[in-house]
């Protein structure tokens, strides 16, 4: 899947920190390390992620879900059941 602005206002709308926005993404840094074996890569580590969801996903449009930047990205919902509203009246 292709992220996409309309992915992102589903997934993470809001930014994480009160210091970025969609038009300054500066929280969207991270670092992977990679260790090779003759030009090969053997290992990877994740020095530190994003500090905003939102902010990565942004520098991220049109690439593809499965490989942004060495990281995955999953997608997770959860239901809430929502309670009826309900309203007691007494009558005499």
């Amino acid at each position: 899947m292709k992220v996409t602005k309309e992915l992102i206002n589903i997934i993470a709308p809001k930014h994480e920190r009160t210091s970025c926005n969609d038009n300054n993404t500066i929280n969207s840094s991270s670092k992977i390390t990679e260790q090779t074996l003759h030009g090969i890569v053997i290992e990877r580590h994740k020095e530190y992620g994003p500090d905003c969801n939102s902010c990565f996903l942004l520098n991220n449009v049109g690439e593809d879900t499965e490989n942004v930047e060495g990281f995955k990205v999953t997608i997770n919902i959860d239901l809430i059941v929502i309670q009826p509203k309900i309203k007691i009246i007494q009558e005499d």
